[in-house]
């Protein structure tokens, strides 16, 4: 499993943050921080946004990242009358990450759904969970492998108007957030890196004594009965 490894995320824990986070910490704030592209359903969330930005008094959705579709993300936030309200912070450096995550109190993941994705698991979740976040997730059949309906606010793929009711559900109730954010760390507990690095260091010592082959021809043979 390509988990996190968190001590990437140990600058969290200092005061010291970048000069772009000193202003005024907003009310409610949710974020997105990853490759501005097609597949991650920016355009869904920000639609989301738009349907109930009514009910969300103080919040802004913070989108971290650039290209290819930074552009035409604007303007949709422009059209829906979002300026100010979606904040398009462009690009940020690997180590000034977690100082951000820190400020967010939802991390969006709103991914389409088509025969890929849904196999597809984005290590911005292993992040959101590190840093103790509640998260909102498109409900993908590899997420849901590996975490329950107790763990994330999800909400069917594609669907704007589900997102949107998620959106709301997570900002009127900071309880609920936590208690997400507890649930995920819990089931996260199997696949975070320091058990993944200990099983991928044990799987390149049995390459190195040549007991690899045999182990893998062993589960294949288990798995065709």
């Amino acid at each position: 499993m390509n988990a996190v490894d968190e001590s990437l995320f140990a600058s969290a824990a200092s005061p010291m943050a970048p000069p772009d986070l000193a202003a005024a910490q907003p009310k409610f704030v949710m974020m997105y921080h990853g490759t501005l592209t097609h597949i991650y359903g920016l355009d869904i969330a920000i639609e989301a946004f738009g349907k109930v930005q009514a009910e969300l008094p103080g919040a802004e959705f913070w989108i971290l990242g650039n290209r290819p579709e930074k552009g035409s993300l604007e303007r949709l936030s422009r059209k829906l009358g979002l300026e100010g309200k979606v904040k398009f912070v462009g690009n940020v450096l690997p180590q000034e990450v977690p100082q951000w995550l820190k400020r967010c109190d939802v991390g969006v993941l709103a991914t389409r759904r088509d025969i890929f994705l849904d196999f597809s698991f984005s290590n911005k979740l292993s992040e959101y969970i590190i840093m103790d976040k509640g998260i909102i997730s498109s409900r993908l059949k590899a997420i849901r492998h590996y975490f329950s309906e107790e763990a994330f606010a999800y909400f069917e793929p594609n669907a704007s108007l589900d997102l949107a009711r998620q959106m709301v559900r997570l900002y009127q109730d900071p309880g609920l957030r936590l208690q997400l954010a507890a649930n995920a760390k819990q089931e996260y507990a199997p696949i975070r890196w320091d058990v993944m690095k200990q099983r991928y260091l044990g799987l390149i010592g049995m390459l190195g004594e040549g007991r690899l082959p045999g182990l893998i021809h062993n589960v294949c043979e288990e798995v065709s009965r």
